[in-house]
């Protein structure tokens, strides 16, 4: 049986694609959950916003041994912020 559990609320700079080829780096909020050895991010973001910045409604990652070892969108910009998002639990010692 699965459990998903709450880990943290989290802060981290993203990409936003405005326009006018305008590109900002914005603070974005996650509401990180774990459920086994899946993570999953939500942003929390009007869905204006989270096409502004190309994210999906929700990262959902698996990390082991220090790699990401698999995602619902590992397209470059997402990447980023999936790395972002796991160094920011690392700080706090959630992983």
């Amino acid at each position: 049986m699965s459990t998903v559990k709450e880990l943290s609320s989290i802060t981290v700079p993203v990409t936003h694609y405005r326009s006018y080829n305008n590109i900002t780096e914005e603070a974005v909020s996650f509401t990180v959950y774990q459920e086994n050895e899946w993570l999953k991010a939500v942003p929390a973001l009007s869905t204006e916003d989270r096409l502004a910045t190309g994210l999906p409604e929700e990262l959902h990652f698996l990390y082991i041994n220090y790699c990401i070892a698999a995602g619902n969108n590992m397209e470059e910009e997402t990447l980023t912020v999936i790395k972002k998002i796991i160094l920011e639990l690392e700080v706090q010692e959630l992983i």
